[in-house]
């Protein structure tokens, strides 16, 4: 096993703490550009497809739980079936987030409950 000086582990302590730091300063940059994408989202939604109601749920939500792989969690009211796909493929255009899109109308009663107590309507 290798010992460390105490300037060695001085360093590799501040190393450390500045890689720790920049991650949450990324975590911090990556949801706000998530957030503005999904008010870009929501816009698009309600404006070219007629969508009542915008949510933004997920992980998202908490910069803590923001990952940089992580996508945008959308769920939408008064989107027809027959455009999802389109809409969807809209979304992805956007920006290099990946978008999930749920249907309320098609979601599982616990997922709606979630979405409805925890998500932001944008």
């Amino acid at each position: 096993m290798v010992e460390l000086s105490h300037t060695e582990l001085a360093q590799y302590r501040a190393t450390a703490q500045r890689r720790q730091t920049a991650h949450a300063q990324q975590q911090v940059q990556r949801q706000r550009q998530g957030w503005q994408v999904a008010r870009q989202a929501a816009r698009v939604l309600k404006q070219e497809f007629g969508v009542q109601q915008v949510w933004l749920f997920g992980s998202m939500l908490e910069a803590r739980r923001v990952r940089l792989e992580l996508d945008i969690d959308l769920a939408v009211a008064g989107l027809a079936d027959d455009r999802y796909l389109e809409a969807v493929a809209q979304l992805l255009d956007l920006s290099a987030f990946a978008v999930d899109v749920v249907q309320m109308e098609h979601a599982k009663p616990r997922l709606r409950e979630v979405i409805e107590q925890q998500g932001v309507e944008l």
